[in-house]
């Protein structure tokens, strides 16, 4: 079923059978998890923005801020990653999203507060991709290097489990935060799209790498 069918047939549900909404929530919220478990990040992340970080709990949340990073929102990201670690500050998605905002803007005091982490060590992924002997890595392009590294190993024919698709395409996408012109993870990007028969969303990323590598040559 693709992901306009599905949504579709939950619309057409929610008209026949009105007291769906009242069972299950609200039609947003239907609407929001049908968007996500289809990979369809843009409509998500639109009904994500109408609800209140304090209405939802931790793993809605968390699909939330993966929502806003693989629909290039990172600025709205930050700002649920910001509410999510004030309930559970362990959550190493919304540090991830925290300390690239960070990065990019110069911020050291939201570094200092995850160094004082008691439970840091568990951070694997973070210690990786921002640090190297204890020491913060001081080049943006040297991080989204790591953060592409995380993904370089999947199996693009075996993407079959939806929670491997949300982290390979949140790590790519924060790695472009970090480097916009990356044309390698452009391209990992497009062939993920390209796998899940999102055809359009595939060709605009070969387009966009087309028309950096013609920048590069002039």
């Amino acid at each position: 079923m693709t992901k306009l069918s599905r949504i579709t047939l939950i619309l057409f549900l929610l008209i026949i059978f009105p007291n769906i909404a009242n069972s299950l929530t609200s039609s947003s919220y239907l609407i929001t998890n049908a968007a996500v478990s289809s990979f369809d990040y843009e409509t998500a992340s639109k009904y994500f923005t109408n609800q209140d970080n304090s209405n939802l709990d931790i793993i809605e949340q968390d699909n939330k801020i993966i929502s806003f990073i693989n629909s290039n929102k990172l600025e709205e990201a930050n700002s649920t990653a910001k509410h999510l670690i004030t309930s559970e500050n362990n959550n190493e998605d919304a540090w991830l999203v925290l300390l690239v905002y960070a990065k990019l803007n110069n911020d050291l005091k939201t570094f200092n507060k995850f160094e004082v982490l008691k439970n840091k060590k568990y951070f694997t992924i973070i210690d990786y991709v921002f640090y190297k002997n204890v020491q913060l890595k001081k080049s943006n392009e040297e991080i989204a290097k790591r953060l592409y590294n995380l993904v370089q190993e999947i199996d693009l024919s075996s993407l079959n489990y939806p929670i491997n698709i949300d982290y390979a395409l949140f790590y790519l996408n924060l790695s472009l935060s970090l480097k916009p012109v990356f044309n390698e993870v452009l391209f990992f990007q497009a062939q993920i799209y390209q796998e899940l028969k999102h055809y359009f969303k595939a060709e605009d990323i070969y387009n966009k790498i087309y028309t950096l590598s013609k920048k590069k040559i002039l």
